[in-house]
C-alpha cells in the first residue's frame, strides 16, 4: 500500500494541540519532530526551545483517503492557535518506508545524568550504574526529547528513594512512570484520560521489565487513593492549576510533588497555588522558557 504523508509546521506552544487532532486522523499516531541541534560534543542533540514543531501523520492512500484529507482541515480550521499552522508537505512514500521514517528522529537521548532513553532499534551499552529506558515512538508523548520531560526526570532521580509510592499523572508514553521504577519505587501509579496513552504506556512498562512495580489506569487522580510519598506531573500548566489541590491532599505529609510543562509565565500562578493548600515550594529549575516546580506538603504537627 502507498502512503500520504501529511507534515505541519506549528508554533511549539500549539503543538500538543494540533498532535492530538492529527493522531485523530493519522495511521499508527504522530510524529512529533522538534527542533534540534547536536550537542558540541557530538555526542547527543539538544532541543532548540524557540524553533517550530513539524509534526507528522500517514494516511493510507485508499478510497477514505479524500474524506480523511476534508476532516482534517476542518478540525485544524476550528483550533483555537497561537500561531497560525505552515503545511510543509504532503508527499507520497511506500509501506517500507512508512515504517523506517520513525528512525531518523529518535536516537539515543540522555534523559538526566543516571537515565538513558533508546529507541528499540539502537544498541547501546549503559555506563555502570546508567539505567536504560526502551522506547519507542508511537501515538503518545513522551520520548524523552522534550526539556519538561528531561527536568522532571532530573527531579525524580534526586528524590525517588527505595520504597516509594509514586503517582504519576498524565503518564502520556508511560516515559517517567517507567523511570521511577528504575529509580527504586516501589510502587508507581501512572493515570491518564487518554485510552491510546494507557494502552501505549501499558506496553512499555512491559517492554521495559517493570510491569511489578508500575499500574497503568485510565483515570485522573481522586480521592480514596492510598496516600502518595512523591507526585509527578508534566503536563500544562493550565492543566495543573486545578489539579494541585487534589495533588498536594493525595500526599503523605512531608511528600513531595514535581510539576512539569509550566512556562515562565505560569510559574507564578502555579506557586501560589501550592501554597495556598498548604505546600511549600522547595525548588524550580528552568530550562528556556520552561520550568519544572518542586513542591513538598508541609509535616503534620499535630
Amino acid at each position: 500500500m502507498k502512503w500520504l504523508e501529511w507534515s505541519l509546521q506549528v508554533h511549539v506552544d500549539d503543538e500538543e494541540v494540533v498532535a492530538a487532532v492529527l493522531g485523530d486522523f493519522g495511521y499508527g499516531g504522530v510524529v512529533v519532530e522538534e527542533a534540534f541541534y547536536p550537542t558540541s560534543d557530538g555526542q547527543g542533540y539538544t532541543i532548540d526551545p524557540d524553533g517550530p514543531t513539524a509534526i507528522k501523520i500517514y494516511l493510507p492512500q485508499d478510497k477514505t483517503l479524500s474524506q480523511k484529507i476534508r476532516g482534517l482541515r476542518r478540525a485544524l480550521k476550528g483550533l483555537n492557535l497561537s500561531h497560525p499552522w505552515t503545511l510543509l508537505a504532503r508527499r507520497e512514500i511506500e509501506e517500507v518506508d512508512w515504517a523506517e521514517t520513525w528512525k531518523a528522529y529518535f536516537p539515543v537521548m540522555r534523559l538526566s545524568p543516571r537515565l538513558v532513553v533508546k529507541p528499540s532499534w539502537c544498541d547501546y551499552e549503559p555506563a555502570p550504574g546508567e539505567l536504560v529506558i526502551e522506547l519507542d515512538p508511537g501515538a503518545a508523548f513522551g520520548t524523552g526529547q522534550h526539556p519538561t520531560t528531561a527536568m522532571c526526570a532530573l527531579a525524580l532521580e534526586e528524590l525517588v528513594r527505595p520504597g516509594m509510592r509514586v503517582l504519576d499523572l498524565g503518564t502520556g508514553s508511560g516515559i517517567l512512570a517507567i523511570a521511577t521504577a528504575k529509580l527504586g519505587a516501589a510502587s508507581v501509579l501512572a493515570l491518564d484520560i487518554e485510552p491510546v496513552a494507557v494502552r501505549v504506556a501499558q506496553d512499555n512498562v512491559i517492554a521495559n521489565g517493570v510491569g511489578g512495580v508500575v499500574v497503568v489506569r485510565e483515570a485522573t487522580i481522586e480521592k480514596g487513593l492510598e496516600p502518595f510519598d512523591l507526585e509527578v506531573a508534566n503536563i500544562t500548566a493550565s492543566v495543573l492549576m486545578p489539579l494541585v489541590a487534589k495533588m498536594v491532599d493525595a500526599l503523605n505529609p512531608g511528600g513531595y510533588l514535581i510539576l512539569g510543562g509550566i512556562n515562565a509565565e505560569a510559574e507564578e500562578r502555579i506557586s501560589i497555588a501550592l501554597k495556598e493548600v498548604g505546600a511549600t515550594l522547595k525548588d524550580s529549575i528552568a530550562q528556556d522558557q520552561w520550568r519544572t516546580i518542586i513542591g513538598q506538603r508541609a509535616v503534620d504537627t499535630d
